[in-house]
């Protein structure tokens, strides 16, 4: 299970500690003068000292970049390119302001053309712009653990399809049935759960169709479609009645494959 929490926590540190620490390379760069002017500002500010210590930054920052490289990868795999070239460009085919990276400046190569401070200052830019695209990760973070949940949920539940095919042709038609409406009830049980239906009644197909049509999850076409296979489900799950036919089975099976993968 995914820990919602716990990955929010990370993120929220490591822009609290990337914001710390690019203020205090910010202040050790700063000239003798805005460097007294800035102590004398934070007089009463309860991370004077914190602020005015100067990093090791090469250290301090490579342990950030490792942790926050990872987050960026998994939550917001589009800018991982952009998030590593502002670390170092492999790209590059020569060396100007606009191709200097963090990790020329940790080793503290400065080209002779270089104004005077413009080698800090490009490299606190990108340092600045790889906290911001952290700080869009947390935003990232639900709509990524939606997907991985229906990822998963939707694997889960593919297998138990396989497993009702192989069932159906062993010639094993009503356990074929009765597998293949487990998948649904599972899938309609998460659509309540993830539209926030309120739901009182006993979790049965039938009940949970009526909640999520009630509920405007989808349309009545739509609710039509799996009453039907519930009507099949239960042809499979209630002896006595008539037998259940091969291409019935095959259809719920086929329809509920389309369902897990399209009903959101």
């Amino acid at each position: 299970m995914v820990d919602r929490d716990a990955i929010r926590a990370e993120i929220k540190q490591l822009l609290k500690d990337g914001n710390l620490l690019y203020r205090r390379e910010l202040i050790a760069t700063a000239s003798a003068e805005d460097r007294k002017k800035l102590a004398d500002m934070m007089a009463k500010d309860p991370n004077r000292d914190k602020l005015l210590k100067k990093p090791d930054f090469g250290c301090e920052y490579q342990s950030w970049y490792s942790k926050a490289l990872r987050v960026v990868e998994q939550l917001l795999p589009d800018r991982y390119n952009e998030f590593r070239a502002l670390y170092k460009d492999e790209r590059r085919k020569t060396l100007d302001i606009e191709t200097y990276g963090i990790a020329d400046y940790i080793g503290n190569y400065a080209p002779v053309s270089f104004r005077q401070g413009a080698s800090a200052e490009r490299a606190l830019n990108c340092f600045r712009r790889q906290i911001d695209i952290v700080s869009t990760a947390e935003i990232r973070l639900d709509s990524f653990l939606a997907d991985l949940g229906r990822a998963l949920h939707s694997e889960l539940l593919d297998e138990e399809l396989v497993d009702a095919r192989k069932l159906l042709a062993d010639g094993n038609i009503r356990a074929a049935g009765v597998v293949a409406g487990v998948a649904l009830e599972a899938h309609l049980k998460k659509l309540i759960s993830d539209h926030s239906v309120s739901f009182r009644k006993k979790a049965m197909l039938s009940n949970l169709n009526e909640a999520l049509k009630d509920a405007n999850v989808y349309d009545v076409p739509q609710w039509r479609r799996i009453q039907h296979l519930t009507d099949v489900r239960n042809l499979c799950g209630h002896k006595g009645e008539r037998e259940p036919k091969h291409e019935e089975v095959e259809d719920l099976i086929t329809e509920t494959t389309k369902i897990v993968k399209t009903l959101f």
